[in-house]
C-alpha cells in the first residue's frame, strides 16, 4: 500500500497542474472573466496523466489520490472565486457541485480504461491503456461534452412566452443584403438577433406607419424620411416603448457596391428626431471599440460598441447613460432607450469562437444580453436569468491577484503530503520472523535452567 503521504504529494501535484494551467490557460486566451471554464479545460487532460503515471499503484492508493486532488483543485478553484466576486448571489455552490461531479465521472472512465488494458495484459500494457485514454479524449465531441456536463448551459434558457417586437431597421438583421432567397438559401442573421428571436417574437416592419399602438419595437438605423420620424414620435408619445439605435458613423460590413440603394444609412437618420427630444449626437472616435460597463436592471453588462456617438442631453426628458452611448427619454405616455451605435449588433464585436461562441463561457462581451435586457426592461420584465451573467476581470493584474488565493488549498496539502512522506521513511520496519522450521522441544522453555524447587526429606 503506497504511503499516505505519497497520496497527498501525489494529490497536490494533480491540484497545482490543474490551477495553474487553468489560470495561465485563462490568461493566454484572454478569457477574462471569473467562472470555472479554463480549469475544466484542463482537467481530463490531467486525469490522463495523472492515472497513467500512477498506474503501478494498487486501485485504493490510485483512487484515493485522484479523488483528493480533485478535492483540492475544486476547493483553490472555489477560493478564487470567491476572491473576484464570484460567490455574490444565489446558487453559487452549483457550478462547484457539477464541475466535481464530472470530474468524478472522468475518474471512473480512467480507472476503468487502466483495469481494462490490465486485464488485456501484455508487456505493454500501460502503453495500451495510455492510447485508449487518448482515443476517449480525442473522440469528437468528447471534451466538448465534459465541459458542458461540468458547466451546465452557458446561455439563459429561452422564454416560452416572447412578447412581440416590431423591427425597424436598414441593416440586413433578418434578411440577407442579397435579398429573400439568399436567407432562405443559407443566409444567417446576427447572434444579437438569433438571441433576441429566442426571448421575443420578432416581426419586421417596412415603414413607421406599420408600429402597433403602445407596442415594443427596435428601431436600428432606419431608412427614414420626414414622414417617418412624425410617425415614430407620434407612436412614442402615444404609448409606444422602442429601442432606438442611431449611428453617426457607421461600420456594418456589406458587399454591396457604393450608391446601391440597399445600403444602409451611414449617418444617424434619426438625428433630427432625438434632437427634437431634446438629444444632441455627435462621433466619438476616441471611444472606437472601447470596452463600456453599463447597468441595466441592477445587473452589470461589459458592451464592446463599433464606432460610437456620444450623447448629451438639453433638456430634463432624458437621462444620459454609460458616458455618452446611451439615453433613457420619457417622451408623452411612451418611453425610448437610444443607443449612439447600431455597430454593436456586429457577430465580431462580441461573439466568441466555436459553435457555442454566444455563451457566457466564450463571447467577448455582453451585446447579446444586453440587447435582452433591454427590450425586457422596456417591456416591463425585470433583469434575465442570473445564470447568463458574466463576471468579468478588467486587467490582467487583476486576474494574477487571485493567484496565490487559488494555490494555498493545494500548497498546503503538499506540505502535509512532505511531512508525511519523510515519517513514513523514517518509521522503524519491524520485521515479521515466525518459526517455519521443526525445533527440539525445550523443557527448560519459558523459566530458568536451574530447578530450585525444595523437597523434604
Amino acid at each position: 500500500m503506497a504511503c499516505a503521504g505519497a497520496v497527498a504529494i501525489a494529490a497536490a501535484c494533480l491540484a497545482l497542474a490543474e490551477i495553474l494551467g487553468g489560470l495561465a490557460l485563462g490568461l493566454i486566451a484572454g478569457h477574462g472573466r471569473a467562472d470555472l471554464f479554463p480549469f475544466v479545460a484542463v482537467r481530463p487532460w490531467l486525469f490522463l496523466i495523472l492515472m497513467m503515471a500512477l498506474a503501478g499503484w494498487p486501485p485504493r492508493a490510485r483512487l484515493a489520490a485522484a479523488l483528493l486532488g480533485l478535492v483540492t483543485a475544486s476547493a483553490g478553484e472555489a477560493a478564487w472565486l470567491g476572491w473576484h466576486g464570484g460567490w455574490s448571489g444565489d446558487g453559487a455552490l452549483g457550478p462547484i457541485a457539477r464541475a466535481g461531479a464530472a470530474g468524478l465521472l472522468m475518474i471512473a472512465v480512467m480507472e476503468a480504461v487502466l483495469r481494462g488494458a490490465a486485464w488485456a495484459g501484455g508487456r505493454h500494457w500501460r502503453w495500451l491503456a495510455a492510447a485508449i485514454g487518448l482515443g476517449v479524449l480525442l473522440s469528437p465531441g468528447m471534451v466538448a461534452w465534459v465541459e458542458r456536463a461540468a458547466l451546465g448551459s452557458g446561455e439563459a434558457p429561452a422564454r416560452s412566452a416572447r412578447p412581440p417586437v416590431q423591427l425597424l431597421s436598414g441593416l440586413p438583421l433578418v434578411w440577407s443584403e442579397a435579398g429573400v432567397a439568399a436567407t432562405l438559401a443559407g443566409g444567417r442573421a446576427p447572434a444579437t438577433m438569433e438571441r433576441l428571436g429566442r426571448h421575443f417574437t420578432i416581426r419586421p416592419i417596412a415603414t413607421a406607419d406599420a408600429l402597433a399602438p403602445q407596442g415594443l419595437a427596435l428601431i436600428a438605423q432606419p431608412r427614414a424620411d420626414a414622414h417617418d420620424l412624425v410617425a415614430i414620435d407620434r407612436w412614442v408619445r402615444a404609448g409606444g416603448r422602442a429601442l432606438i439605435l442611431t449611428d453617426p458613423d457607421l461600420r456594418w460590413p456589406t458587399q454591396l457596391p457604393p450608391g446601391d440603394p440597399g445600403l444602409p444609412p451611414d449617418a444617424a437618420p434619426l438625428a433630427p428626431l432625438i434632437a427634437h427630444w431634446g438629444l444632441r449626437l455627435v462621433p466619438d472616435r476616441a471611444a472606437m471599440l472601447a470596452i463600456r460597463e453599463v447597468m441595466v436592471g441592477g445587473m452589470h453588462y461589459h458592451i464592446r460598441p463599433g464606432a460610437p456617438g456620444r450623447l448629451s442631453g438639453e433638456g430634463a426628458a432624458c437621462a444620459i447613460l454609460a458616458d455618452g452611448l446611451a439615453a433613457d427619454c420619457a417622451i408623452g405616455a411612451g418611453r425610448a432607450l437610444v443607443v449612439a451605435d447600431a455597430d454593436w449588433l456586429l457577430d465580431d464585436l462580441w461573439v466568441g469562437m466555436g459553435s457555442h461562441g454566444t455563451d457566457r463561457f466564450r463571447r467577448l462581451a455582453d451585446n447579446g444580453a444586453w440587447a435582452v435586457a433591454l427590450l425586457d426592461d422596456l417591456a416591463g420584465l425585470g433583469p434575465r436569468h442570473p445564470a447568463d451573467a458574466v463576471l468579468w476581470i478588467e486587467s490582467d493584474s487583476a486576474w494574477q491577484a487571485g493567484w496565490l488565493v487559488a494555490l494555498c488549498p493545494a500548497l498546503a496539502l503538499l506540505a502535509g503530503g512532505l511531512i508525511g512522506r519523510r515519517r513514513c521513511n523514517n518509521a522503524p520496519v519491524v520485521p515479521n520472523i515466525s518459526q517455519t522450521y521443526p525445533q527440539a522441544a525445550n523443557k527448560h522453555k519459558g523459566g530458568t535452567g536451574t530447578d530450585f524447587r525444595h523437597t523434604d526429606r
